[in-house]
């Protein structure tokens, strides 16, 4: 037990008043929650007594634990509350006549819930809630007694702390606190063999990764997105907590992750899936990522910010709202029959939480971290943009129309919904929005002038020697490593297009190779077909490396992406179509049907199809040379008009206009739009691991052991995008089997196992990795290109505020 001295000192700092304001609001909620949904029928008195005092006589029964823990859970918060506003400065025998008073209150107001029960018909009054939340009552007397004081000085502590480190820190513990816990509900814990056995049997615990099977290939977009940026934060508050320890912190963010994956296993209703390692770790290389481009000091940087910041901060927060839409309005199928409105007005919740009634309790916890999460960050933007404006009076209005904005998009959502059958239209769902939204902007408007660093600060104090190579590399005076001469780079570009040729020769003659890959060489001319389809292989794998440092050049090269898709398609077309045969290319764009001349539909299909991989290797290649070229932003806004421009086109030709159902019958779903994403993310994922590795063998471009845990990552994730983006059961040729075993099996006779299947794939995955290591590395060392930024750790005190910045 706390010393009185210290139990004063903690009460010193939150009031007794402010707890006992805490205690009200949350009884408040405990009363509401366990009235909805507030159906009341009036009885008279005695009957209503009667019906009460026949609990008496109920048994104990512990069917449902997970009622016994929610009861349980609910009164420990009160108890705790009425506890620390009512425990005494000093004295044992006062401290026990407060336990006691706090034990008979918290129980007086469980038996007054569960008599107010009567008089709502929906609601049952039980004596097995009345006994959870006296056990509960007792252990928030129990937890205020072992550890009030500190928690009390723990919250204090956000007032007055001023660190950055300590706030990093106290972030960190916070998420991850809320991160296991909402991860552990509905807490229907067990550790019987036979229940164990049974969560096995029934596909809650998954041991080969991405194997769970999705309705839908948009739907295991979202769901590995989702699991990537839960764990984004924790690495990124982690880095910042203890810098200077980027491994570490990734380990320890991947270790928590199998931790809680294990504990999960414990819980009967949740899924453990190894999957959520590796999503684990692709979102803490994420954050990790994140906090070194927010931790650095940024002063040398030579190119200017895309945008002024608050205009930056207002495209981000315009961006999240599209996303906000993407997520609350998928499957976009509006309907605006009269009828059909009239009716989902009619049935629309207008009593806050009272859906949540007719769910489970986890279902009501997922819906209410669901709404308010992704309002987090709308809130977190518009404060970023608020604190912008320098002017008092202005500030004041921004904040106004801040808190407008907020409320506005909610009711957007909300009202997106009522066309969209399915969609619960739900003033909680609104409520909850804008909770969420108001919580991130006062969370932010509070974290900034913590976080920023003094504006007079003299950076050049901070600057590092490895900054001004970085500086000087930018100007051309200083590359990194010998730069190759063009003569060199050429000869070794014929040296690679013969190893090619070699390589493609040898592999037409191996049965493990897939058939519809030998099938690629002309027997008409097959020395000719080897080396044409060797220089296109170079062209194809090259030229993105030039269309990344195209579009790095600026905002005048914005629209570029879509002629060099052109150009890029355009010469692909031409080596393909003579190296060959014309079966070939009929088998994956089909034979023409529209009656055009000569082969322009081919050609046009062809383009709308090869613009796919474009686009997706352009993105892989603005992400492995982030650090390389000055104008980084310029190119990732350019790829974003460009893909926006061309994705739709591909999609409708490619799918929505196929002339063949030779791929459409490939991806999932028949050919969805998450599928065919999915599709084009594997290809960005090829890319990104393939220029990493040329990178890693580049003096001063890329460190190699970050390197190789990219190019992991990206094999990873390439084959969870193909596996979730390509069709499971595919019934043809009187067999049944996947895509994934038609494109990597030698033939249709033997299709290959998971085992041999995954070792196919990790075959191919290290020779296009391979391929565009000898295609790209000349093309890279033709360039200078600045030496990777020190590694250094940066001290959270002197770490300059890039939330500040855009």
């Amino acid at each position: 037990m706390n010393s009185p001295a210290e139990r004063n000192v903690a009460s010193s700092r939150i009031s007794r008043k402010q707890l006992m304001w805490f205690a009200l609001g949350y009884l408040f909620f405990a009363v509401y929650g366990s009235l909805v949904p507030l159906e009341y029928r009036p009885r008279p008195l005695t009957e209503a007594w009667a019906i009460f005092g026949d609990i008496a006589g109920m048994s104990l029964s512990f069917v449902s634990r997970a009622d016994w823990l929610v009861n349980i859970l609910l009164f420990i918060p009160l108890a705790f509350l009425l506890a620390g506003a009512c425990w005494p400065a000093h004295g044992v025998v006062a401290a026990m006549l407060v336990a006691l008073g706090v034990f008979a209150l918290c129980l007086g107001f469980s038996v007054a819930i569960e008599f107010m029960q009567v008089f709502f018909p929906q609601r049952t009054p039980s004596i097995n809630d009345i006994v959870a939340q006296s056990i509960g009552t007792g252990l928030g007397i129990a937890a205020w007694i072992t550890f009030g004081s500190r928690l009390s000085a723990w919250f204090s502590g956000w007032r007055s702390a001023r660190s950055p480190l300590d706030i990093w820190k106290r972030l960190l513990y916070s998420y991850l606190f809320v991160l296991f816990g909402y991860s552990l509900l509905p807490l229907d814990l067990t550790i019987s063999p036979v229940e164990l056995l049974h969560k096995w049997r029934e596909g809650r615990l998954i041991l080969l990764p991405f194997s769970f099977a999705f309705a839908e290939p948009i739907e295991a977009i979202y769901d590995l997105a989702v699991d990537v940026l839960l764990w984004m934060p924790a690495a990124f508050l982690w880095c910042l907590a203890f810098p200077g320890r980027r491994l570490r912190s990734w380990l320890a963010v991947v270790g928590a992750a199998a931790v809680l994956e294990f504990l999960q296993l414990f819980v009967y209703s949740r899924v453990s899936d190894v999957t959520d390692i590796f999503t684990a770790a692709a979102g803490a290389g994420a954050g990790i990522w994140l906090a070194g481009r927010m931790g650095r000091t940024d002063v040398t940087k030579a190119a200017r910010p895309l945008f002024h910041p608050p205009l930056g901060w207002l495209l981000l927060t315009l961006a999240w709202i599209l996303v906000l839409a993407a997520i609350f309005l998928y499957p976009f199928n509006f309907q605006t029959d009269r009828e059909f409105l009239l009716a989902r007005l009619q049935g629309a919740r207008k009593i806050p939480f009272e859906v949540y009634y007719f769910g489970t309790e986890y279902r009501a916890v997922t819906e209410v971290m669901h709404k308010a999460g992704f309002f987090f960050p709308l809130g977190a933007l518009l404060a970023l943009a608020v604190t912008q404006t320098r002017n008092y009076i202005w500030r004041r209005y921004a904040v106004a129309a801040a808190m407008a904005m907020i409320g506005m998009v909610a009711l957007g959502v909300e009202a997106g919904q009522l066309f969209i059958p399915g969609k619960n239209v739900d003033v909680t769902d609104w409520m909850l929005e804008v909770l969420g939204g108001v919580a991130g902007f006062a969370i932010m408007r509070y974290l900034h002038p913590r976080l920023s660093a003094p504006a007079g600060r003299t950076a050049a104090l901070r600057q590092r020697p490895s900054e001004l190579n970085t500086m000087d590399a930018m100007k051309g005076t200083n590359p990194a490593g010998a730069q190759m001469r063009g003569r060199q780079a050429g000869t070794i570009i014929a040296i690679g297009i013969g190893l090619l040729t070699v390589m493609a020769w040898l592999a037409t003659r191996s049965d493990m190779v897939p058939y519809n890959v030998r099938e690629l060489v002309d027997e008409k001319h097959p020395f000719l077909s080897l080396i044409l389809l060797a220089g296109a292989i170079y062209w194809i794998m090259g030229f993105p490396v030039l269309i990344v440092q195209w579009l790095a050049r600026g905002e005048l090269y914005l629209l570029s992406l879509p002629v060099l898709a052109l150009i890029h398609g355009l010469i692909a077309w031409i080596l393909l179509r003579f190296a060959v045969p014309i079966e070939s290319i009929h088998d994956i764009v089909g034979y023409p049907v529209l009656d055009w001349p000569w082969e322009w539909e081919m050609f046009g299909r062809f383009l709308a199809l090869f613009s796919l991989w474009t686009v997706g290797a352009t993105a892989g290649g603005i992400i492995a040379s982030w650090h390389i070229f000055p104008g980084n932003k310029s190119a990732l806004l350019a790829w974003i008009v460009g893909a926006l421009l061309l994705i739709p086109i591909s999609y409708y030709v490619v799918v929505v206009a196929a002339a063949t159902d030779n791929l459409v019958e490939l991806m999932a779903g028949n050919g969805s739009l998450g599928a065919f994403l999915l599709v084009g993310l594997s290809l960005t994922g090829v890319a990104l691991g393939g220029m990493k590795a040329v990178l890693a063998l580049i003096p001063g471009a890329a460190r190699r052991m970050a390197a190789a845990a990219w190019v992991l990552g990206a094999g990873i994730l390439t084959y969870g995008a193909l596996y979730y983006g390509t069709e499971q059961i595919i019934v043809k040729y009187n067999q049944v089997f996947s895509a994934l075993q038609f494109l990597l099996s030698s033939n249709r006779a033997t299709l290959a196992g998971q085992g041999e299947l995954l070792f196919r794939y990790a075959a191919l995955y290290c020779f296009l990795v391979a391929a565009i290591i000898m295609v790209q590395y000349p093309l890279w060392r033709l360039m200078p290109i600045p030496r990777q930024r020190g590694t250094q750790g940066h001290s959270g005190e002197h770490m300059h505020s890039s939330i500040a910045r855009f």
